[in-house]
């Protein structure tokens, strides 16, 4: 069975298994992601972090861009899928883990900083100390359905099963808070999210090359995923050789001139 399809039956599973009723199947449906690239995430909103301090939102949204997901902290499926394959691929990212941040908001209220304890312990005991730019906040039900609301998120409590239904993907976050990109992949890629954050810094992170790379590539908002564009490399070859030759005209008449 490949990842793809053990994805999607997670998702179906999440909140959701067993055969499904009326009131499921109307769950399932108000569940999905609608893109809010451009908008800022909302102001005034106020959490608990892993540490049981009260913080604002609006004070994590600093100078880096950031990778924001929702996750229920207790579900016993796809939000620790979602987690560990976050952490996995940015394990593998080249910049420094005080490049970008990764924040983690539960949407389940009655989880608390004892929940986000215990989830990056985990990430922390898998993936080593690649976890320390991670925040985990945990918030009353208010707070967080103003943020998941902000950010397009459309989750739902199914009380007759005690679980949540939920999408599943990965809000990409510029400097200052605004939303840049939606990565939909339940197993993100490195070079995605490479791409991503070098996009939402707007040249404040990366190499040179990796900005020449980043050119190269064309952001798929319908699947949430970078794909190789073909335009773009035919330019930037065209672009050297352009270059190469000039340098080379230049050369041959400076070396004429000397004779």
């Amino acid at each position: 069975m490949s990842r793809w399809l053990l994805a999607c039956l997670l998702v179906l599973m999440t909140g959701l298994a067993g055969a499904a009723t009326p009131s499921s199947e109307q769950t399932l449906r108000t569940v999905a992601f609608e893109q809010k690239v451009g908008d800022p995430l909302p102001s005034g909103l106020s959490f608990t972090n892993q540490r049981g301090e009260r913080v604002e939102l609006d004070s994590l949204a600093s100078d880096k861009p950031m990778l924001l997901v929702l996750a229920w902290l207790e579900c016993p499926n796809l939000c620790s899928m979602i987690l560990d394959n976050l952490a996995l691929a940015v394990g593998k990212l080249p910049f420094g883990s005080g490049s970008f941040d990764v924040l983690t908001v539960s949407i389940d209220p009655r989880e608390t900083s004892t929940n986000s304890r215990k989830a990056i312990h985990r990430l922390a005991q898998k993936y080593g100390s690649g976890v320390e730019n991670w925040t985990f906040l945990t918030g009353e039900e208010q707070s967080i359905k103003a943020l998941a609301d902000a950010v397009g998120y459309r989750y739902a409590y199914d009380p007759e099963r005690d679980s949540f239904a939920h999408p599943a993907g990965y809000v990409v976050v510029a400097p200052g808070g605004m939303i840049n990109r939606y990565i939909f992949n339940t197993e993100p890629s490195a070079p995605d999210l490479k791409l991503a954050l070098l996009q939402a810094a707007d040249g404040k992170l990366g190499s040179p090359v990796d900005q020449i790379v980043l050119r190269c590539y064309r952001f798929d908002a319908d699947s949430g995923r970078y794909n190789l564009a073909v335009m773009r490399i035919i330019q930037v070859v065209s672009l050297i050789f352009i270059l190469g030759l000039v340098a080379l005209i230049w050369r041959m008449r400076r070396r004429n001139g000397r004779d």
